[in-house]
């Protein structure tokens, strides 16, 4: 593949997922600090989002002036990354729960109550990829995904109004990245081709033919598959299509098969308890049966 340009539009999903102390992507698992072994931890998709802000990294520079001369700049490296907002049609309660507020559906049972948990000081931190729409020179419809592997997320409170039209009553989040020194895809920014600078940054970009999803497995030893949270839609084991990782390093040649029918993907057993296999792939959404 070579290097590609051409224009951008639409926002067509949004996924998360909360990361653990590795900084490995685990799902919404309930406690990303203990997780069983043979358990599938899937990306969680919003197909609701209508827009997200752009983040700003503080790009800071000296400035020299002597004899009423301009003297010279020195760059002295990034200050801060402002956080941006994240806007969808309307609250998502699995996503509020997910990301700190505490949800009940038990007080009663055909209802669900919403605390934002104002007073919660340390958020759960996850990973976030934003999908877009890109197209080549070639007039080709393709996409192009923002990943940011360390994000917290800001409860957000509901408006009312009386408007109508399109979205007349949004809902944003704030989102505080982090820099990180683990991609999404489970490997480091250090093992990713090239020299990324202090072998850690705060976003990455896919672009691909489909949009994408992750899938993380926690084995057991005797394990030899398990299955992903869409059909894929290339058979590909990692490599040219999707992107397949076993502990943070290319997993090839661990993965048998990837079935594109039933979206399992079989392993070999040789390996131990709590390995993490991380697997992004492309897919189209559908459901595996």
């Amino acid at each position: 593949m070579s290097a590609e340009r051409g224009s951008l539009a639409g926002f067509f999903q949004m996924f998360v997922m909360k990361r653990d102390a590795n900084g490995y992507p685990v799902g919404n698992v309930a406690d990303p600090e203990s997780i069983a072994n043979s358990s599938t931890l899937h990306a969680y998709h919003l197909f609701n989002p209508v827009e997200a802000t752009l983040p700003t990294p503080d790009f800071q520079e000296a400035n020299f002036k002597g004899g009423q001369s301009f003297l010279g700049t020195r760059p002295l490296g990034v200050g801060n990354v402002a956080p941006f907002d994240v806007t969808l049609t309307g609250p998502d309660e699995a996503f509020m729960d997910m990301i700190g507020s505490v949800i009940d559906y038990t007080l009663a049972t055909e209802t669900g109550i919403i605390v934002p948990n104002t007073n919660k000081i340390v958020r759960q931190q996850m990973h976030l990829g934003l999908t877009i729409g890109f197209d080549n020179e070639d007039g080709e419809h393709k996409y192009l995904t923002m990943f940011y592997p360390n994000v917290t997320f800001t409860p957000s409170y509901l408006a009312a109004n009386q408007n109508a039209g399109e979205n007349p009553n949004p809902l944003s989040f704030r989102v505080t990245p982090q820099m990180s020194l683990r991609t999404t895809f489970g490997m480091t920014f250090e093992d990713l081709p090239g020299n990324v600078q202090g072998n850690k940054d705060f976003v990455f970009y896919w672009r691909t033919t489909y949009p994408v999803s992750v899938t993380t497995y926690i084995a057991a030893a005797s394990d030899v598959e398990f299955t992903l949270g869409y059909l894929p839609h290339y058979d590909d084991i990692g490599g040219t299509y999707n992107i397949a990782n076993l502990n943070g390093a290319a997993a090839a040649a661990e993965i048998n098969t990837v079935s594109t029918s039933t979206g399992v993907v079989g392993i070999d057993a040789a390996y131990g308890n709590q390995d993490i296999y991380n697997v992004a792939y492309q897919t189209e959404f559908a459901s595996v049966p």
